[in-house]
């Protein structure tokens, strides 16, 4: 894996290939010291040790992550894509539940694309408290952000403000729909999220749509 990413290309093809590569050499960086620290332990792992497996260079390292805590958590981006937010809002000509499922595929870092990971972290984080109150926290910062852009686009089909009692409700009930409907797809379904490479926005909205319908069947 080369050691620095590539300069960016005017072009919006060259500027799509800088940008995979960017992911593909971080998710490469999270496996090598999540694998590292799950099997020696958090205090036996350095970030000299993370590069040396992941054949990088420390400027590479702290380019991306900063410290070695940083790279065990993984890439959560500090909020929710503006432009697939926007979309989401403004789009309330269709399945608002169905339209959810899709902003939540489209994350980069769900825990549905790299399932195999997120179990090693899971463990790690609950060895070391002081990691998991940081992820934790990261969570609830999008988890507001996301119940937020419910209550805007449910404000907007309703004509109210975001602060309406009837709204608030509304957005609260759908977001607790969505986090079930994540949890039965990530336990459920026509076979286990096993893999160690990360699955397409594709795959993962199925499973998200696949969980839903399971999750009507059970109430019916």
């Amino acid at each position: 894996m080369a050691d620095q990413p590539e300069e960016a290309s005017a072009s919006c093809a060259h500027e799509g290939l800088r940008q995979r590569k960017l992911r593909q050499t971080r998710e490469h960086v999270e496996q090598v010291t999540v694998d590292l620290v799950d099997r020696l332990g958090y205090d036996e792992v350095s970030v000299e040790m993370i590069c040396d497996h992941a054949e990088i260079s420390p400027r590479t390292f702290y380019n991306y992550f900063g410290t070695k805590d940083a790279a065990i958590l993984g890439y959560i981006p500090a909020s929710i894509d503006a432009d697939a937010l926007q979309e989401f809002i403004a789009h309330t000509d269709d399945d608002i539940i169905d339209a959810l499922l899709r902003l939540i595929a489209s994350a980069e870092n769900s825990p549905l694309r790299r399932s195999s990971l997120q179990a090693q972290r899971h463990r790690i984080l609950h060895q070391h408290p002081h990691l998991l109150t940081e992820m934790a926290s990261r969570i609830e910062r999008l988890q507001s952000r996301l119940n937020d852009a419910i209550a805007e686009r449910v404000a907007y089909e309703l004509g109210a403000a975001t602060t309406d009692a009837t709204v608030q409700q509304r957005a609260h009930l759908l977001f607790a729909v969505v986090t079930a409907v994540i949890k039965i797809a990530l336990v459920a379904g026509p076979e286990p999220l096993t893999q160690d490479l990360p699955v397409s926005e594709a795959t993962v909205l199925e499973r998200l749509r696949s969980a839903r319908r399971l999750a009507v069947e059970m109430l019916q």
